[in-house]
């Protein structure tokens, strides 16, 4: 009964703003029927790997579906929750829904991605209890978990220079990335590799966000040249977009109804690039809609089908796994074992998001339980807000859960970036950024 009390106070809020709410759901929807429209005018059938089978019964469920879920979610609550669910549901539910209808994929596997998604809705839903006063378990985490960070970052960056040398800007151009990512430089040490992927995904984002939380403009700007620098030895283009994700975040929540224009700013900016894309301005459409968002969504697809006829790999290949002696059946990676069997391609690694992962390990239960565990990371990360800013808990956390479009959450969580985040999360407390940060508060009248 509370949980339909939640639900009905979400439709309420959003009532209260009509008007607004009507536009975001009609640009919304707009940009599912781009995504569909572009899909089949730009890629489908016509650049590998993305086939073309348009199902319009498919279709018709698709858009119902991704209507019923924009309707659950607050668009106007100034909460951490909503504005990482509307997050996930515009990069990664609403192009699922394009690649179920286009392409004629699964039924089971789309109904799972949305039951799903519906019990993440319910979990962040239930109003959480202010925690503002409790003391962290680390005393003083303000500043020690912060300088530790520092700490690791500086180190990794002189091991990089010490190891490998000045990077060049080759980078700069992302059509060479996927070579750098080949035949680049690099430090073959996988504890080294380990840590690196801590700093960039996790460490360094949250420097840089208790930075702008604090107003250090000085610093922030050092520590994303150091971003960038560390995006110049890998080539990975999701360290680079980190930096527009952290600041683009910070200018949004300039707005008192933030939720609502992170979904304008995505819907309207899709849409214009997939209308660039339809009209022959290809190169942004492929940056930003292709690769962000219609690639991860049918890799997601391509790994059930893979997995569809074979056995659940269940915790095989994380440390937990390896503990109770399960092997992980694809010792070449299941990125590389995918791209091999479905596009006969030896070097490229099929990686995808937590959705697919979720199958793999344990089938349909296991998109379920993914997409409940995303709640519960969600529900600690509006924790967070509590004891720090709800400026600083968005920007800090809208990477990572980004970065969930394309990696892994139960192996990341168990020995992974997602690990380091959620101690982070639980550790760190700043009682005095809520008036450090000075929030603005910028409304938007529509009449």
């Amino acid at each position: 009964m509370n949980v339909i009390n939640d639900l009905k106070e979400n439709f309420r809020d959003n009532l209260r703003n009509k008007r607004k709410w009507i536009v975001l759901f009609f640009l919304t929807m707009i940009y599912k029927g781009l995504l569909d429209f572009s899909y089949i005018k730009i890629l489908g059938g016509r650049i590998e790997p993305f086939i073309l089978d348009i199902n319009h019964t498919k279709i018709l469920i698709s858009t119902i579906a991704v209507a019923g879920i924009f309707i659950l979610i607050n668009q106007f609550r100034r909460q951490v929750s909503f504005l990482l669910y509307n997050a996930f549901f515009y990069i990664m539910v609403l192009p699922m829904s394009t690649i179920y209808g286009v392409c004629d994929k699964s039924t089971v596997y789309f109904a799972s991605v949305i039951m799903g998604s519906l019990i993440c809705i319910l979990i962040i839903s239930k109003k959480v209890p202010n925690t503002r006063n409790v003391v962290g378990v680390i005393p003083e985490s303000n500043w020690f978990i912060p300088l530790f960070g520092l700490l690791i970052v500086v180190t990794i960056l002189f091991i990089l220079i010490l190891n490998v040398g000045i990077p060049n800007l080759n980078a700069l151009d992302f059509e060479n990335v996927y070579e750098i990512r080949l035949h680049g430089r690099f430090i073959e040490n996988k504890l080294f590799n380990y840590v690196f992927t801590w700093t960039v995904t996790v460490i360094l984002p949250f420097l840089i966000c208790v930075a702008f939380a604090y107003k250090k403009y000085c610093i922030a700007i050092v520590l994303i040249s150091i971003d960038v620098i560390f995006y110049l030895y890998t080539g990975n283009k999701t360290i680079f977009f980190s930096i527009l994700l952290i600041v683009g975040m910070y200018f949004i929540l300039k707005f008192k109804f933030s939720n609502f224009i992170m979904g304008m700013c995505l819907s309207l900016g899709m849409s214009l690039i997939s209308i660039a894309g339809i009209i022959g301005i290809y190169n942004p459409y492929s940056y930003f809609v292709r690769r962000v968002m219609i690639l991860p969504a049918y890799l997601k697809f391509i790994y059930y089908d893979f997995f569809e006829c074979r056995p659940k790999i269940g915790m095989a290949g994380t440390l937990l796994g390896s503990a109770f002696g399960q092997k992980f059946p694809y010792p070449e990676g299941i990125g590389m074992a995918i791209s091999k069997f479905f596009f006969n391609n030896d070097i490229m690694n099929s990686n995808t998001g937590f959705l697919a992962e979720g199958y793999y390990r344990y089938g349909v239960l296991g998109v379920i339980i993914s997409c409940a565990i995303l709640g519960l990371l969600i529900r600690l990360i509006e924790d967070l807000s509590n004891r720090t800013s709800f400026l600083f808990a968005t920007i800090v956390s809208i990477y990572p859960i980004y970065t969930l479009n394309d990696r892994s959450l139960i192996d990341s969580l168990v020995f992974g970036p997602m690990l380091i985040f959620v101690l982070i999360m639980i550790f760190y407390s700043d009682k005095g950024m809520e008036e450090k940060s000075h929030e603005p508060r910028i409304k938007i009248q529509l009449h």
